[in-house]
């Protein structure tokens, strides 16, 4: 049980230090998300959220819950640094997001360097500039009245949904592009509960409508994706740079000045790529402890809920060509008891003991599934995750191998 107890204090802390970072310029939920390796699992969780409510709401609770925690406390900390030492927080910042590129490109798998790698990098480089050079009040959406400007704000909502979702794209600079920043600060301090209700109700509607289509690229074109998500996240910088080091460059600086910003620019940048790379390690070591052989019985008991012939309760039209159960006493991560196939028996069963030997792990889900058989069968990973994509083809899966007499393969 204490690994599911620290996954939950990291998924919180996580969603604490999003929180946390949205009073920085250029530096989105999505960006945090994406350095910090919850941005799939979320995308996944808002998309599916009406097939799996419980699961779904347990862990957008959880990254809520700490989201608003940092808000509350460390935000108003950083906007204090940010007017105090803007040039210096900048850049722990900026080694943040250049500490979270690594990870990212493990999930590309790429081994070496290509010009069309390049490219979808230079594509995501590209849109982040070109949004950044929009000027502000380049459109007018807050103009006009009675339905049409109902209508403007209904748009804008779906327009800050963009922002939102996308890693890179600062929502703060969408508002202004949009003229809407001013306007949103009055109609909340003047309690403008019909703005603030149309506009909150199409940026929820506007995440919801992206969030699926998002998660089909992303499980279809993965490589590619991430690639445009790693200039996405580049990009990023540039708007830090521009809006909060930029300006505070003293023309009349002395050398000493600028040693002193250097170093300490330097040190800070350091300060913020480490507390990636660590909340990083701290995420593989909880996954790998997840999926640690050590932690998992030799022998289960399977108790079949959906067998072979069987259709899943939320998709009609996914029927199950092995069987499917749940093994009793054994959360997963999502709470709930642990999810295991049965494979190499080709006739429904109601229950069955076997043995663990392999784990699908969702890279863009909070919980894995245990494959089990009959203690002497063997299946190659490529034999598994044939028998069973006809689920998995909707998730980022990998397959690990248990070796029952030693560590996973």
């Amino acid at each position: 049980m204490k690994k599911y107890v620290n996954k939950d204090v990291l998924l919180i802390l996580k969603g604490f230090i999003i929180g946390s970072s949205m009073s920085v310029p250029g530096v989105s939920g999505g960006t945090m998300a994406i350095l910090l390796g919850i941005y799939d699992q979320m995308i996944h969780s808002i998309s599916d959220f009406f097939n799996d409510i419980p699961k779904h709401l347990t862990f957008l609770a959880k990254t809520t819950f700490g989201s608003l925690l940092g808000i509350a406390t460390l935000a108003f900390v950083i906007k204090w640094l940010l007017d105090k030492f803007p040039i210096i927080i900048s850049f722990l910042f900026i080694g943040a997001v250049i500490g979270g590129v690594g990870p990212l490109i493990k999930k590309t798998k790429e081994t070496s360097i290509r010009i069309s790698s390049v490219i979808y990098v230079l594509i995501g480089l590209s849109a982040v500039f070109l949004i950044g050079m929009i000027p502000y009040g380049f459109f007018s959406l807050t103009t006009g009245s009675g339905i049409s400007h109902g209508l403007m704000i209904l748009v804008s909502g779906i327009i800050i949904a963009i922002a939102l979702v996308l890693p890179g794209i600062s929502t703060s600079h969408m508002l202004l592009v949009m003229g809407m920043y001013e306007t949103l600060l009055v109609a909340i301090t003047t309690m403008d509960i019909l703005f603030i209700a149309i506009l909150g109700t199409s940026t929820l509607l506007g995440v919801f409508l992206i969030t699926k289509p998002l998660e089909w690229i992303m499980n279809q074109y993965t490589k590619q994706t991430y690639l445009v998500i790693i200039g996405f996240v580049i990009g990023s910088t540039s708007s830090i740079i521009k809006e909060l080091v930029i300006p505070f460059v003293s023309g009349n600086a002395d050398a000493q000045w600028w040693i002193i910003q250097i170093v300490i620019s330097a040190g800070a940048f350091c300060l913020g790529y480490r507390a990636i790379t660590f909340v990083s390690e701290l995420s593989e070591k909880s996954e790998s402890g997840a999926q640690d052989n050590r932690s998992i019985p030799t022998v289960v008991q399977v108790i079949v809920d959906r067998p072979i012939g069987s259709v899943h309760p939320a998709h009609k039209d996914l029927a199950y060509p092995i069987n499917y159960g749940y093994i009793e006493g054994i959360l997963a991560h999502d709470g709930e008891e642990q999810d295991a196939y049965v494979l190499g028996i080709d006739q429904p069963l109601r229950e069955i003991i076997g043995v663990v030997i392999a784990i699908a792990h969702r890279i863009n889900d909070v919980e894995d599934k245990w494959i089990v058989a009959e203690r002497g069968k063997i299946f190659s990973k490529e034999e598994i995750m044939e028998q069973i994509s006809f689920q998995e083809k909707y998730f980022q899966t990998e397959i690990t191998l248990v070796d029952i007499d030693g560590g996973n393969e």
